[in-house]
């Protein structure tokens, strides 16, 4: 009993460690999103708060909890408690793999987004949508280069992930040395920059 204790406390380590990995790949997948989102928005000639909300916008699957608007329920589903009450394992199993289900809280993002992304300063964005870690996730103009003839802008985007599991302060360093227990997430995007032809009219 004793030595299956302790091998189940390894397996349990091991399985945080590679759920926290998973994780990880998937954050820095939304992260590498919004650079590119970012980037896009800024060589078609938008400013840098368009640039900013075009960022966030794109980095919601990491930005945890909903905030504003804050009477948003999103695990009151009615048809998943109805499914639940009502229906077998396998047949919620199957119907959500056959379904496109939709929540509240992604029915009220579908609608606000458009009026987040029209809200002329920081204070009226918040009140339009607002998440917990949103603030959490930096955007950095790596500034412009020239791979060659063309033109282009590098855009990085940045959020600390909080570890499930303890390791070694700054092994490898990917680990925040302020911070022991979380992560640097890194998203990148190299885009050319091709705004130039948007804004020149040619004298049309």
């Amino acid at each position: 009993m004793i030595e299956s204790c302790v091998v189940l406390i390894f397996i349990c380590l091991i399985f945080f460690l590679f759920f926290q990995l998973c994780l990880g790949f998937a954050s820095r997948d939304v992260l590498d999103h919004a650079a590119a989102r970012a980037a896009r928005a800024r060589t078609v000639g938008f400013n840098r708060w368009m640039v900013h909300k075009v960022m966030r916008v794109a980095a919601i699957p990491n930005a945890g909890r909903m905030l504003e608007p804050a009477n948003i329920d999103a695990g009151n589903d009615p048809v998943l408690t109805h499914s639940l009450r009502w229906m077998t394992p396998g047949e919620v199993w199957d119907l959500a793999l056959n379904a496109s289900p939709i929540s509240p809280k992604v029915a009220v993002e579908s609608a606000r987004i458009p009026d987040y992304l029209g809200s002329d300063h920081v204070n009226e964005a918040r009140l339009v949508l607002d998440y917990e870690k949103w603030d959490e996730v930096s955007l950095h103009h790596a500034g412009f280069f020239s791979p060659g003839i063309s033109h282009a802008i590098r855009m990085r985007v940045r959020q600390p992930l909080d570890m499930l599991v303890s390791v070694v302060s700054g092994a490898g360093g990917i680990l925040d040395g302020r911070r022991p227990e979380t992560l640097r997430l890194e998203g990148a995007a190299d885009l050319e920059c091709h705004y130039s032809l948007y804004l020149d009219d040619r004298n049309y």
